[in-house]
């Protein structure tokens, strides 16, 4: 048996792509065969990556129309019309790809349920166990184009519960909503966190509580328009915003004038910031189960953020390693940090605890008992 994940530039940066990559690492450690299923262009190789990376389309070896729609062989373009229609040619190659790939009998864990809608053939869904991931919040996936949303939504959930073997969570609070509009009944269901890889807790140094962390993309989802609100009343405050994207430009103006904002764009490796920092902070519309959060935990970093999303009440336990606001008011985050601050200490010690959720060994042990209880299953139906 091996297991094969369907995934977008498996080399690149990316919440998915690192899942991807760290699971792939972690099951082949028991010998399991695991495959990455790259459905993008040339791969841009900006991530280390020792699994088998399987790919489905090679844009660079294409002529003509598609070359043309890609903007070249190296990059998909920007522009997402030309970079749909380059996709839209290379479905042909992709689908007789993941059925030679995929013959039957294996595993094929699928991160986006849109691509498995455009990619993969439905005698593959059939021939083999299919367990998806949930990488976002349940309204967000039922809205989102990428995942059942968009308006071949009906389709996308039909495909889903009738092919759909295992569902993985991303925390105990997901399941119920769901369940609104997915069927789950005869599905192995399971919460597996993300993991992260915790440092030695002896390495880890407690932070300055004045000083504030923003970790992850600048983009209209993230709302750091809202952190920028909470500067402007909290001078006594500083707020590094670590991360680039399209609001980038836009922030950097608003933010004229706030002497206790820095801006440090992309950063490579966050550890160096995780550690300086006394408190992160998250004030998205909405998320998945953010892995910056994950990293704040495994660095012992009390977390102030909204309770826009389920997975928020798993990563943040008000009182024990953060606060967890239900509204935005800038005053309202301004209490939330000086309550963290003044009980510095108990809120670090809190974040130590939680840590083990996240642990590697725990994780591990769930994917692999996953494994097990679905080829029993498999083997019953038989």
């Amino acid at each position: 048996m091996k297991l094969a994940i369907l995934v977008d530039d498996p080399t690149c940066y990316g919440g998915i792509q690192q899942f991807s990559r760290d699971l792939a690492g972690m099951l082949e450690q028991d010998g399991l065969t695991v495959e990455l299923l790259a459905y993008s262009g040339a791969l841009s190789g900006l991530k280390p990556c020792g699994a088998r990376i399987v790919r489905l389309n090679e844009a660079e070896k294409r002529r003509g129309v598609v070359r043309l729609l890609r903007g070249g062989a190296p990059r998909y373009l920007s522009c997402g019309a030309l970079r749909l229609g380059a996709l839209l040619l290379d479905i042909p190659q992709v689908r007789r790809r993941i059925r030679e790939v995929l013959p039957g009998g294996d595993v094929l864990l699928i991160n986006s349920f849109h691509s498995a809608h455009l990619f993969v053939p439905r005698e593959v869904l059939r021939n083999n166990r299919v367990i998806f991931v949930q990488h976002n919040s349940p309204e967000q996936l039922y809205r989102w184009r990428y995942d059942f949303g968009g308006w071949l939504w009906r389709q996308k959930i039909e495909l889903f519960n009738r092919y759909v073997d295992a569902l993985v969570t991303l925390s105990p609070w997901e399941e119920s909503g769901l369940a609104r509009y997915l069927r789950l009944d005869g599905k192995l269901v399971r919460v597996i966190r993300h993991q992260t890889r915790l440092p030695e807790t002896a390495t880890l140094e407690s932070g300055d509580p004045r000083e504030v962390l923003f970790l992850g993309r600048l983009t209209a989802q993230k709302r750091v328009d809202r952190i920028l609100q909470v500067a402007a009343v909290a001078p006594q405050f500083h707020f590094h915003l670590c991360g680039d994207g399209p609001e980038e430009g836009k922030l950097k103006r608003a933010a004229a004038g706030l002497t206790n904002v820095s801006f440090h764009g992309y950063v490579k490796e966050p550890s160096m910031w995780l550690r300086r920092a006394g408190i992160v902070i998250f004030t998205s519309d909405f998320e998945g189960y953010p892995i910056a959060g994950i990293e704040a935990t495994a660095y012992g970093k009390p977390i102030v953020a909204l309770h826009t999303f389920p997975a928020a009440a798993d990563l943040v336990v008000d009182g024990k390693n953060g606060c967890l606001l239900e509204d935005f008011t800038p005053e309202g985050f301004v209490a939330a940090l000086e309550e963290v601050a003044r009980n510095y200490p108990a809120r670090c010690a809190g974040a130590l605890a939680e840590r083990e959720k996240f642990s590697g060994t725990a994780i591990h042990d769930a994917w692999r008992e996953l494994l097990r209880d679905l080829t029993e299953k498999e083997m019953r139906r038989k």
